[in-house]
């Protein structure tokens, strides 16, 4: 792959390349390095040959992930100071009214039985209106659309509509949940991706408190969903 966009990519003025891929890592980057400046954007602290190496994780340490695993050459840009989000959080302002909303995400996909019981005894209650965010990968959400108060949303190229409606977000601990910690929204979170397993302290240092195992979120929580609600 890399002798391919070397050769793909000969033809151009090319100064950087950007590679975000678990895919791909040191021994791809070392066949541009000579040619290109490599910025590789990772979280799971992997081994490199790049110029620059991008990871916005928080956790215990995070200064030194790295340590041993890339050259003196490398610039690390390390922590959520590094999290690259839309110009449009730059001037968020909530527009929120007394109704209950909440949203649920599993990023780009996700298979959405994990959250059957849970939604389905929160649709019970008709004064929560859920919004479901659907990804081009997403799976088994089709039986939500019989739900009187719940709200399906496909291929959203932003969420920030539903940002500043809903008052909880609950979902896959990804990007998603960095975007609505900026937005100041409380949030129930699950790893359903090795690159979203933390250690609880390590979030509740970030300020996140309500991280569950992937078991109970398979469960019906709909009682902590509750209990936040009216707590928020």
């Amino acid at each position: 792959d890399a002798h391919r966009v070397k050769s793909a990519l000969k033809n151009f003025d090319i100064k950087y390349v950007i590679v975000d891929s678990y895919l791909l890592g040191k021994k791809w980057e070392e066949i541009l390095k000579d040619n290109y400046s490599i910025i590789a954007s990772d979280d799971l602290a992997r081994e490199h040959s790049a110029h620059y190496v991008i990871d916005g994780k928080y956790c215990k340490d995070f200064e030194y992930r790295y340590d041993g695993k890339v050259s003196n050459e490398t610039n690390l840009l390390l922590g959520p100071q590094y999290k690259i989000f839309s110009n449009e959080f730059k001037n968020f302002h909530p527009n929120r009214d007394n109704k209950i909303e909440i949203l649920f995400s599993l990023g780009g996909g996700g298979d959405f039985s994990i959250l059957s019981p849970t939604i389905n005894s929160l649709a019970k209650n008709r004064d929560y209106t859920l919004h479901i965010v659907v990804g081009p990968y997403s799976k088994n959400y089709e039986n939500f659309t019989s739900l009187p108060n719940v709200k399906l949303h496909k291929n959203l190229h932003s969420l920030m509509n539903l940002y500043k409606r809903v008052s909880l977000f609950i979902g896959a601990l990804g990007g998603s949940f960095f975007e609505a910690t900026l937005c100041k929204i409380p949030a129930i979170t699950f790893p359903i991706a090795d690159n979203q397993e933390n250690n609880i302290s390590d979030l509740e240092a970030f300020g996140q408190y309500l991280y569950l195992p992937l078991t109970e979120a398979k469960s019906d929580f709909s009682k902590l969903v509750e209990t936040a609600v009216l707590n928020i």
